[in-house]
């Protein structure tokens, strides 16, 4: 579903939503769920993200010492999880297809083949 963590995915309808989630804010029409923007030049994502987080900081009316009530994704970041995954996967199905090739092929060659064709 949207290619979120499935585990931060609640379902609820609307109304009750608004008025025992959600608060005031999304009663007023007030409530922002998500936004996403399309930084024309990638050299400046980094000056984008943190213009965002300081205007949304602002808008939230956060102190200094008060974590963030938000969270800024970028595609840069999810694309970096997904080849890093990948890696991971690769480097293991490697290592699965070594042992499964690499050990019985030892086994065997470690046996007597007169007793080897007597087994099968």
């Amino acid at each position: 579903m949207g290619g979120w963590d499935q585990d931060d995915l609640v379902l609820i309808p609307m109304a009750p939503a608004r008025r025992k989630v959600l608060g005031e804010r999304a009663l007023s029409g007030r409530l922002v769920n998500g936004m996403a923007i399309k930084i024309k030049m990638p050299e400046l994502v980094s000056s984008a993200e943190k213009e965002i987080r300081e205007l949304l900081r602002q808008r939230n009316r956060l102190r200094t010492s008060q974590e963030n009530d938000f969270w800024i994704r970028n595609q840069t970041e999810a694309l970096e999880t997904r080849a890093e995954s990948s890696r991971t996967m690769s480097l293991l199905l490697v290592g699965v297809g070594i042992f499964f090739g690499f050990y019985p092929a030892r086994k065997a060659s470690r046996l007597d083949p007169i007793d080897a064709l007597r087994r099968e």
